[in-house]
Protein backbone atom coordinates (compact mmCIF):
# COMPACT_ATOMS: atom_id res chain seq x y z
CA UNK A 1 0.00 0.00 0.00
CA UNK A 2 1.33 3.14 -0.77
CA UNK A 3 0.31 6.50 0.70
CA UNK A 4 -0.14 9.98 -1.59
CA UNK A 5 1.70 12.14 1.33
CA UNK A 6 5.27 11.71 -0.50
CA UNK A 7 4.35 13.89 -2.79
CA UNK A 8 4.33 16.35 -0.03
CA UNK A 9 7.27 15.24 1.49
CA UNK A 10 9.43 15.40 -2.28
CA UNK A 11 8.45 19.00 -2.78
CA UNK A 12 9.40 20.21 0.80
CA UNK A 13 13.11 19.11 0.17
CA UNK A 14 13.26 22.03 -1.76
CA UNK A 15 14.69 23.76 1.21
CA UNK A 16 17.74 24.93 2.22
CA UNK A 17 19.00 25.33 -1.56
CA UNK A 18 21.19 28.20 -2.20
CA UNK A 19 22.67 28.12 -5.44
CA UNK A 20 20.43 29.01 -8.57
CA UNK A 21 21.58 26.20 -10.63
CA UNK A 22 21.38 23.55 -7.81
CA UNK A 23 17.84 24.75 -6.88
CA UNK A 24 16.64 24.63 -10.85
CA UNK A 25 18.17 21.17 -10.98
CA UNK A 26 16.31 20.11 -8.14
CA UNK A 27 13.18 21.38 -8.80
CA UNK A 28 13.11 20.00 -12.54
CA UNK A 29 13.89 16.61 -11.02
CA UNK A 30 10.93 16.58 -8.74
CA UNK A 31 8.64 17.96 -11.09
CA UNK A 32 9.59 14.63 -13.18
CA UNK A 33 9.60 12.26 -10.60
CA UNK A 34 5.53 13.28 -9.32
CA UNK A 35 5.50 13.11 -12.90
CA UNK A 36 6.10 9.72 -13.13
CA UNK A 37 8.84 10.66 -15.62
CA UNK A 38 12.33 8.60 -13.44
CA UNK A 39 14.64 8.63 -16.37
CA UNK A 40 14.83 11.93 -16.96
CA UNK A 41 14.67 12.47 -13.59
CA UNK A 42 17.63 10.37 -13.30
CA UNK A 43 19.44 12.60 -16.06
CA UNK A 44 18.44 15.92 -14.24
CA UNK A 45 19.33 15.20 -11.32
CA UNK A 46 23.08 13.49 -11.99
CA UNK A 47 24.95 16.20 -12.50
CA UNK A 48 23.89 17.43 -9.40
CA UNK A 49 25.77 14.48 -7.51
CA UNK A 50 29.07 16.01 -6.73
CA UNK A 51 27.38 18.50 -4.37
CA UNK A 52 25.85 15.76 -2.45
CA UNK A 53 28.11 15.91 0.31
CA UNK A 54 27.17 19.46 1.12
CA UNK A 55 23.29 19.28 -0.05
CA UNK A 56 22.22 15.44 0.88
CA UNK A 57 19.16 15.88 -0.38
CA UNK A 58 20.35 15.35 -3.74
CA UNK A 59 20.91 11.68 -2.98
CA UNK A 60 17.18 11.55 -1.87
CA UNK A 61 16.30 12.41 -5.40
CA UNK A 62 18.72 10.51 -7.11
CA UNK A 63 17.73 7.45 -4.87
CA UNK A 64 13.63 7.99 -5.96
CA UNK A 65 15.06 8.37 -9.39
CA UNK A 66 17.59 5.36 -10.04
CA UNK A 67 15.23 2.82 -7.16
CA UNK A 68 13.59 1.44 -10.31
CA UNK A 69 17.00 0.63 -13.04
CA UNK A 70 17.15 -2.51 -13.51
CA UNK A 71 20.55 -1.98 -13.07
CA UNK A 72 21.27 -1.69 -9.31
CA UNK A 73 24.85 -0.43 -9.48
CA UNK A 74 24.51 3.33 -9.43
CA UNK A 75 21.49 2.87 -7.04
CA UNK A 76 23.35 1.10 -4.31
CA UNK A 77 26.27 3.42 -4.79
CA UNK A 78 24.17 6.40 -4.28
CA UNK A 79 22.17 4.21 -1.04
CA UNK A 80 25.82 4.00 0.39
CA UNK A 81 27.19 7.38 0.10
CA UNK A 82 23.68 8.21 1.65
CA UNK A 83 23.97 5.84 4.85
CA UNK A 84 26.86 7.72 5.43
CA UNK A 85 25.69 10.77 5.21
CA UNK A 86 22.38 10.41 7.17
CA UNK A 87 23.80 7.96 9.95
CA UNK A 88 23.51 10.96 12.33
CA UNK A 89 20.74 12.82 10.34
CA UNK A 90 17.90 14.33 12.19
CA UNK A 91 15.97 14.71 8.87
CA UNK A 92 13.08 12.49 8.97
CA UNK A 93 11.65 13.51 6.05
CA UNK A 94 14.40 12.57 3.61
CA UNK A 95 15.40 9.28 6.12
CA UNK A 96 11.34 7.90 5.20
CA UNK A 97 11.92 8.94 1.57
CA UNK A 98 15.64 7.48 1.22
CA UNK A 99 13.39 3.84 2.77
CA UNK A 100 10.64 4.24 0.23
CA UNK A 101 13.06 4.20 -2.77
CA UNK A 102 14.92 1.36 -0.99
CA UNK A 103 11.32 -0.46 -0.93
CA UNK A 104 10.96 0.20 -4.72
CA UNK A 105 14.49 -1.19 -5.45
CA UNK A 106 13.48 -4.30 -3.07
CA UNK A 107 16.32 -3.44 -0.91
CA UNK A 108 13.98 -4.65 1.95
CA UNK A 109 16.80 -4.64 5.21
CA UNK A 110 18.19 -0.88 3.94
CA UNK A 111 14.84 0.46 3.54
CA UNK A 112 14.02 -0.67 7.21
CA UNK A 113 17.04 0.90 8.81
CA UNK A 114 16.32 4.09 7.06
CA UNK A 115 12.38 4.13 8.09
CA UNK A 116 13.11 2.67 11.45
CA UNK A 117 16.06 5.93 11.87
CA UNK A 118 13.20 8.45 11.07
CA UNK A 119 10.46 6.99 13.28
CA UNK A 120 12.95 7.82 16.21
CA UNK A 121 12.82 10.92 15.37
CA UNK A 122 9.04 11.14 14.09
CA UNK A 123 7.36 8.52 16.01
CA UNK A 124 3.90 9.08 14.55
CA UNK A 125 4.34 9.43 11.10
CA UNK A 126 1.47 7.56 9.20
CA UNK A 127 3.36 7.29 6.02
CA UNK A 128 6.63 5.89 7.79
CA UNK A 129 4.89 3.38 9.59
CA UNK A 130 2.95 2.49 6.61
CA UNK A 131 5.86 1.65 4.59
CA UNK A 132 7.93 -0.03 7.65
CA UNK A 133 5.13 -2.50 7.78
CA UNK A 134 5.43 -3.16 4.36
CA UNK A 135 8.92 -3.11 4.14
CA UNK A 136 8.87 -5.78 7.06
CA UNK A 137 6.09 -7.65 5.31
CA UNK A 138 8.23 -8.46 2.63
CA UNK A 139 12.06 -9.09 4.07
CA UNK A 140 10.49 -11.94 5.55
CA UNK A 141 10.24 -15.49 4.97
CA UNK A 142 6.83 -17.17 4.98
CA UNK A 143 7.57 -18.70 8.61
CA UNK A 144 8.91 -15.56 9.96
CA UNK A 145 6.27 -13.52 8.34
CA UNK A 146 3.80 -15.97 10.36
CA UNK A 147 5.18 -16.10 13.53
CA UNK A 148 5.63 -11.94 13.58
CA UNK A 149 2.65 -11.21 12.34
CA UNK A 150 1.20 -9.44 16.19
CA UNK A 151 4.43 -7.33 15.85
CA UNK A 152 3.14 -5.96 12.71
CA UNK A 153 -0.08 -5.52 14.04
CA UNK A 154 0.80 -3.71 17.26
CA UNK A 155 3.35 -1.44 15.43
CA UNK A 156 0.06 -0.07 13.31
CA UNK A 157 -2.13 -0.07 17.05
CA UNK A 158 0.39 1.83 18.37
CA UNK A 159 -0.75 4.98 16.76
CA UNK A 160 -3.98 6.21 18.84
CA UNK A 161 -4.91 8.58 15.85
CA UNK A 162 -5.04 5.49 13.78
CA UNK A 163 -7.56 4.11 15.91
CA UNK A 164 -11.27 3.87 14.13
CA UNK A 165 -9.52 5.84 11.37
CA UNK A 166 -9.46 5.36 7.61
CA UNK A 167 -5.41 4.66 8.49
CA UNK A 168 -6.02 2.02 10.99
CA UNK A 169 -8.90 0.55 8.34
CA UNK A 170 -6.49 0.56 5.51
CA UNK A 171 -3.22 -1.16 7.42
CA UNK A 172 -5.18 -3.84 9.06
CA UNK A 173 -6.39 -5.13 5.43
CA UNK A 174 -2.89 -4.42 4.42
CA UNK A 175 -1.79 -6.99 6.68
CA UNK A 176 -4.35 -9.60 6.61
CA UNK A 177 -3.69 -9.94 2.70
CA UNK A 178 0.21 -9.94 3.29
CA UNK A 179 -0.18 -12.75 6.17
CA UNK A 180 1.03 -15.96 4.34
CA UNK A 181 -1.88 -17.65 6.19
CA UNK A 182 -4.73 -15.24 3.84
CA UNK A 183 -6.49 -17.48 1.38
CA UNK A 184 -8.28 -15.42 -1.29
CA UNK A 185 -10.71 -17.88 -1.84
CA UNK A 186 -11.92 -17.91 1.91
CA UNK A 187 -15.29 -16.50 1.97
CA UNK A 188 -14.84 -15.62 5.09
CA UNK A 189 -11.16 -13.73 5.01
CA UNK A 190 -12.19 -11.63 1.99
CA UNK A 191 -15.23 -10.67 3.40
CA UNK A 192 -12.78 -9.41 6.46
CA UNK A 193 -10.80 -7.68 4.38
CA UNK A 194 -13.83 -5.72 2.05
CA UNK A 195 -15.37 -5.10 5.76
CA UNK A 196 -12.20 -3.45 6.59
CA UNK A 197 -11.69 -1.27 3.54
CA UNK A 198 -15.24 -0.19 3.27
CA UNK A 199 -14.96 0.99 6.92
CA UNK A 200 -12.48 3.02 5.95
CA UNK A 201 -14.38 3.97 3.07
CA UNK A 202 -17.65 4.88 5.26
CA UNK A 203 -15.32 7.54 6.46
CA UNK A 204 -14.20 9.52 3.46
CA UNK A 205 -15.48 7.66 0.06
CA UNK A 206 -13.27 9.92 -1.77
CA UNK A 207 -9.84 8.73 -0.37
CA UNK A 208 -7.56 8.02 -2.97
CA UNK A 209 -5.69 5.57 -0.91
CA UNK A 210 -8.96 3.32 0.33
CA UNK A 211 -10.09 3.52 -3.38
CA UNK A 212 -6.39 2.35 -4.54
CA UNK A 213 -6.48 -0.12 -2.02
CA UNK A 214 -9.94 -1.17 -2.66
CA UNK A 215 -9.53 -1.33 -6.49
CA UNK A 216 -5.87 -3.41 -5.85
CA UNK A 217 -8.05 -5.81 -3.76
CA UNK A 218 -10.63 -6.25 -6.05
CA UNK A 219 -8.39 -6.76 -8.84
CA UNK A 220 -5.58 -8.99 -7.40
CA UNK A 221 -7.20 -11.10 -4.59
CA UNK A 222 -10.96 -10.94 -5.34
CA UNK A 223 -10.45 -11.41 -9.10
CA UNK A 224 -13.30 -8.79 -9.49
CA UNK A 225 -12.51 -7.00 -12.36
CA UNK A 226 -15.62 -4.74 -13.44
CA UNK A 227 -15.34 -3.57 -9.63
CA UNK A 228 -11.95 -3.26 -9.70
CA UNK A 229 -12.21 -0.98 -13.36
CA UNK A 230 -14.63 1.14 -11.37
CA UNK A 231 -12.74 1.44 -8.55
CA UNK A 232 -9.56 2.07 -10.82
CA UNK A 233 -11.72 5.10 -11.84
CA UNK A 234 -13.03 6.62 -9.09
CA UNK A 235 -9.10 6.38 -7.71
CA UNK A 236 -8.18 8.68 -10.95
CA UNK A 237 -11.03 11.27 -10.47
CA UNK A 238 -10.29 11.27 -6.80
CA UNK A 239 -6.56 12.26 -7.25
CA UNK A 240 -7.31 15.23 -9.89
CA UNK A 241 -8.35 17.57 -6.44
CA UNK A 242 -5.26 16.56 -5.42
CA UNK A 243 -1.29 16.99 -6.37
CA UNK A 244 -0.47 14.96 -8.78
CA UNK A 245 1.17 11.81 -7.74
CA UNK A 246 1.23 10.26 -11.51
CA UNK A 247 3.75 7.45 -10.58
CA UNK A 248 0.52 5.92 -9.28
CA UNK A 249 -2.11 7.36 -11.71
CA UNK A 250 0.90 5.51 -14.46
CA UNK A 251 0.43 2.43 -13.01
CA UNK A 252 -3.40 2.24 -12.72
CA UNK A 253 -4.03 3.71 -15.90
CA UNK A 254 -1.86 0.92 -17.66
CA UNK A 255 -3.44 -1.78 -15.40
CA UNK A 256 -7.17 -0.66 -16.62
CA UNK A 257 -5.58 -0.70 -20.23
CA UNK A 258 -5.42 -4.71 -19.53
CA UNK A 259 -8.55 -4.86 -17.59
CA UNK A 260 -10.93 -3.57 -20.27
CA UNK A 261 -11.01 -5.88 -22.51
CA UNK A 262 -11.64 -8.64 -19.46
CA UNK A 263 -14.74 -7.07 -18.35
Amino acid sequence: MRFLFASFAIVLLLTGCTKIDLKASIEKTVSLIKEGNLAEADKAITPCLPAAEKTPKILVLAALAKANNENKKDFLAIIKQAEELYKDSNDSQSLTLLGRACLEAKEYETAIAFLEQSMLIEPNNIYTVSLLINAEYKSYDSIRRYSMKNRYFKLAQRFDELEKSMQYYNLSALIQVNNPTFDSQDAKQKSQVNQKLMSARSIDDKDPTTLLNLAVANDVFFKNKSRAYGLYELYLEAVKLLPPDNTQQDKVKRRMTVLKPEI
